[in-house]
């Protein structure tokens, strides 16, 4: 896939913001616990200061980058080491691995976290593990902190969701308006759903969000009144799949 060339400008809109140094990249690869015989995918590598922290720690890391001139450095940067290949190309629409243990690594540009995360529920063939770094908001929102949401409880039917790290915003160049979670996403050995029923599970959990406790809910097999006493956003994906199974 040809690379292009993002402007500031662009990159802003995106909100993608570097980690300022390598001292704060390798603070994070640290808490992942990553080690060889690691393989790592990390999406949108940039300038590579994740992506040097990351080489340390793993038998071998491919870098993912749309931008040339970010390519062309990442290239100049680990030329001569073996085990770190810079592919030039989109990450949403790489494709991952289809077999063998792998793990994913990225600095996720904000206004891409939804399709990420998207990407992943639908991913044939999950990695083991995903480190993620994502605005807070978009933390509570697909990890569920606090409570669950109707993003939060589709993803975790193929995976387990952990906050590691805060990060003030303070770490990143540009500055965002707002602080930053590194999020661990664990692959379940087996999802709650199968992966061809995951729209009609998804189309069930939105519904469910949007009638509340008091109103019934229409999906395929018809009408559906839910009867736990919690709100719906306090039930667990688990609570969540058995009534679903149950319609």
């Amino acid at each position: 896939m040809p690379v292009r060339r993002t402007t500031e400008t662009a990159a802003r809109l995106l909100g993608f913001h570097r980690l300022r140094n390598q001292q704060i990249a390798q603070r994070i690869v640290a808490s992942t616990g990553l080690a060889p015989p690691d393989f790592v995918v990390e999406f949108g590598a940039g300038d590579g200061e994740l992506s040097a922290a990351l080489a340390r720690r793993c038998e071998r890391l491919v870098c993912v980058e749309i931008d040339r001139e970010l390519w062309q450095r990442l290239r100049q940067r680990f030329a001569g080491n073996s085990r770190v290949k810079v592919i030039p190309a989109d990450f949403l629409a790489f494709d991952l691995p289809s077999r063998g243990r792998y793990k994913l690594v990225s600095n996720v540009p904000f206004g891409l976290t939804a399709r990420l995360f998207r990407k992943l529920s639908d991913v044939a063939h999950p990695p083991t593990d995903a480190y993620l770094i994502v605005q807070t908001e978009a933390a509570q929102r697909w990890a569920g902190l606090g409570h669950e949401t109707a993003a939060s409880v589709v993803l975790k039917t193929r995976y387990e969701v952990q906050p590691l790290v805060a990060l003030h915003r303070s770490a990143f160049d540009p500055r965002p308006n707002a602080d930053a979670v590194l999020l661990k996403l664990t692959a379940r050995a087996e999802p709650l759903v199968p992966r061809h029923r995951l729209g009609e599970f998804e189309v069930f959990v939105r519904r469910g969000f949007g009638a509340g406790l008091h109103r019934s809910i229409r999906v395929r097999s018809g009408p559906r009144r839910f009867e736990a006493k919690d709100e719906p956003r306090a039930w667990t994906t688990e609570d969540w799949v058995r009534r679903f199974d149950r319609r």
